[in-house]
């Protein structure tokens, strides 16, 4: 179902179709709207929609997505999940956290990892040591 979703909204609000953000973000949501009567799980909708909202699409020329990583943290023999277990933090999965950033550089001054399109599906990477 959820790719169902996707696919119908990349046909529907095509990223590059759309002069501002808003615009594109109410498409999304009107999608969302459409999903959720045909059966998508109501607890995904906010999923979705913040997806719409934190991405490039619709903006300015230049937007990227921003994505940062960290390493994971282990405290007291558990991960910053409060699942796995750890001894070591290199035990620990990844902390991503994602922005939009009006320009490449502004991303990698920031020791960012830039993108296009949805935060929800950019690629962070850690950064050198």
């Amino acid at each position: 179902m959820a790719e169902t979703v996707r696919a119908r909204i990349a046909t529907e609000c095509r990223c590059d179709g759309f002069t501002t953000h808003g615009q594109y973000v109410r498409c999304v949501a009107h999608a969302v709207k459409l999903a959720v009567d045909d059966g998508l799980p109501t607890n995904c909708k906010g999923t979705v929609k913040r997806c719409a909202a934190r991405s490039t699409c619709g903006k300015k020329a230049g937007f990227v997505t921003c994505c940062f990583a960290l390493p994971g943290r282990c405290e007291d023999g558990v991960c910053q999940d409060d699942v796995t277990a750890c001894t070591d933090p290199a035990q620990c999965p990844i902390v991503t956290k994602c922005r939009t950033k009006s320009t490449v550089e502004k991303c990698t001054l920031a020791g960012g990892s830039p993108g296009t399109g949805s935060c929800c599906d950019a690629v962070c990477s850690l950064p050198a040591p």
